[in-house]
């Protein structure tokens, strides 16, 4: 039996409506998905991979270099002495934070704070005073061994 403008019964049952896929596309889409998908999780592990190699040929301290590191801070330390001024003191390591005394104060490296020292004060003047410009002439009495301690915060 004819359908309308010449296509028969057959024609018109197998023809799909415009936009659909065919089976044989949506088959060909899905075998695409299917081996691309695990492809490019797979270049995406290359990926990380390679950054991760990348990272691990930086040049890494040697324990030589870190050993050298250390002795030049306690150098550092070392070169504080008795007879010198606050102000010296301070123009080569920083007050440690929290509550502190002005006979004794802590300080630390300022390469590595955890790095510290006590070093005792003989106070010229007044005690009470508090200003810390008549500090500076202050002389260095004594200074601890170095020692290893978290940085205290106000």
């Amino acid at each position: 039996m004819e359908g309308h403008q010449g296509h028969s019964e057959a024609d018109c049952l197998n023809s799909k409506p415009p936009g659909i896929m065919s089976t044989l596309t949506r088959t060909k889409i899905n075998s695409l998905l299917r081996f691309s998908i695990p492809i490019a999780f797979a270049i995406l592990g290359l990926l990380a991979l390679c950054a991760a190699r990348s990272e691990q040929t930086k040049p890494v301290p040697s324990e030589t270099d870190h050993t050298a590191w250390v002795q030049k801070c306690l150098n550092d330390f070392q070169a504080i002495k008795p007879g010198m001024t606050r102000s010296e003191v301070e123009a080569r390591l920083h007050t440690d934070g929290g509550f502190q005394g002005v006979q004794l104060r802590r300080f630390v490296h300022p390469a590595c704070h955890l790095f510290k020292v006590e070093v005792e004060f003989e106070v010229k003047g007044d005690a009470n005073d508090q200003t810390w410009a008549s500090r500076g002439k202050d002389k260095v009495v004594k200074v601890s061994k170095p020692y290893l301690e978290p940085m205290f915060m106000d």
